[in-house]
């Protein structure tokens, strides 16, 4: 699934820079719509501030980091081994304002079974000075959690550079968080040398929309949804050896959706110009341009010689909504089984939601056992919503999961169980959130390498 994920993906209109790093450039869009909205709403995507595309570079394992001519890169990857785990930084860039590193921790013969330490408390892994001074962490909070690949756990993370420009640095581990079973060594000290850049080892940055207005590049229409006001764009390319990286974002109005609204999006897939479908794969690097009503998707384009143009392709996003509240009475002494006439209409950008009715299910008639839970029957435009997602706040809910929605469907009419965790139903007034919602697209984009 192509998930929003907690790991700082989410992240800030800063992106790339810290305060007042570099200029700014605003970009408003408008959208492109066939039909007309309710009166008093504009068309008017919110502008949001992101560097220039071609103001980035791209360095693979970290993400987009603006251009400067004070680039400085790893020397050299440096490893240490203790006690059968390798700790190593492979891969740092930094500029005046920034620096990203990422490191690595490998467990050489970790055991088969047994039950994980994840013990470690105390200081985070951080960057320090050779004569022991901290440096601050950056804008999106030094090291975050780690992503793992079987036995390795990795991570990257963003710092404030010295101001005397030193390249003497050292990564400090109080300790690691395994999978594994057992104690594992502490108090890492990695030192490690910045130096210029290698060639090859930034890779640039091609504007999309620049090439396009230089009629060096087939760059086909965006596309607008009419029924969610969401639109999908290009940003920009970067040519690798096996391939490209591919940029782009879905933006929003403030009038529909949260600031920072996007959930997810499973379908997104490339075409050529026969039809074939195109190998992509999703890479998310730790950097991208998100900001407020702003998501960007980043892919790897498996392939050169495809027949250009490419069609890129989203069926279905999820969203997060400004959450719709409602109530209705169970009474005294609620049974299995028993329903109630809801009749409730919602709008989500546009798009009708109607709740029909709510039933009280017992246990063994929900997806758990654990407890009570309520099915609520929905009537939505099949071509426009997927799915909807419910939530019942404490105290009628007692479980530690949000709440529930359907499975993603071409329907009219749909059912949404949300459980209680209850093992006697709840009385009296019950509060219901709808809080996210699947909706159908497609968004379309076309896109063409530059021509030489």
């Amino acid at each position: 699934m192509f998930r929003r994920k907690s790991i700082t993906l989410a992240l800030v209109s800063l992106l790339l820079i810290t305060a007042c790093a570099s200029p700014l450039l605003a970009v408003p869009v408008t959208t492109e719509m066939n039909t007309p909205l309710p009166a008093g709403q504009s068309t008017q995507i919110t502008p949001t501030l992101t560097p220039a595309v071609a103001e980035l570079v791209y360095v693979p394992n970290i993400g987009f980091i603006e251009r400067s001519n004070s680039l400085r890169a790893l020397a050299e990857p440096v490893s240490i081994e203790r006690d059968g785990v390798r700790l190593t930084v492979d891969k740092v860039i930094a500029n005046n304002f920034q620096i990203l590193v990422h490191y690595k921790v490998e467990w050489l013969n970790p055991p088969a079974v047994g039950e994980p330490d994840i013990s470690c408390e105390g200081e985070k892994p951080g960057l320090k000075l050779p004569d022991g001074s901290s440096l601050s962490a950056g804008a999106h909070g030094g090291f975050g959690p780690a992503t793992l690949a079987s036995n390795v756990f990795e991570y990257v993370g963003d710092f404030v550079p010295p101001q005397d420009g030193q390249n003497e640095l050292v990564l400090v581990v109080p300790c690691l968080i395994s999978s594994f079973p057992g104690h594992w060594p502490e108090n890492w000290r990695v030192p490690f040398r910045l130096v210029p850049p290698p060639p090859g080892s930034i890779l640039p940055v091609i504007d999309i929309a620049e090439k396009a207005a230089a009629n060096k590049s087939a760059i086909g229409t965006t596309l607008v949804n009419d029924q969610h006001r969401i639109k999908m764009s290009l940003g920009g390319y970067v040519p690798m050896e096996d391939g490209y990286l591919l940029f782009g974002s879905l933006q929003w109005s403030e009038m529909d959706f949260p600031a920072n609204a996007l959930l997810s999006y499973d379908t997104l897939k490339a075409t050529d110009l026969t039809g074939k479908e195109v190998a992509i794969e999703l890479v998310t690097p730790y950097y991208q341009l998100d900001g407020p009503y702003r998501s960007t998707w980043t892919i790897k384009i498996k392939k050169k010689d495809f027949s250009a143009p490419l069609v890129l392709s989203m069926d279905i996003v999820y969203m997060d909504i400004n959450p719709e509240t409602f109530t209705f009475n169970v009474g005294k002494d609620p049974k299995a089984g028993q329903s109630w006439d809801l009749n409730r209409e919602f709008q989500i950008a546009g798009d009708e939601i109607r709740i029909l009715k709510a039933q009280l299910v017992a246990p063994e008639s929900t997806v758990s056992t654990d407890g009570y839970g309520f099915k609520f029957d929905l009537q939505v435009d099949p071509k426009s919503v997927g799915s909807v997602g419910f939530r019942m706040p404490e105290p009628v809910n007692q479980c530690k999961a949000d709440g529930g929605k359907n499975m993603l469907e071409h329907s009219s009419v749909f059912h949404v169980i949300v459980l209680t965790c209850r093992q006697t139903p709840p009385i009296g007034s019950v509060e219901v959130k709808i809080t996210d919602a699947g909706l159908w697209g497609p968004w379309m984009v076309t896109w063409s390498p530059a021509l030489p």
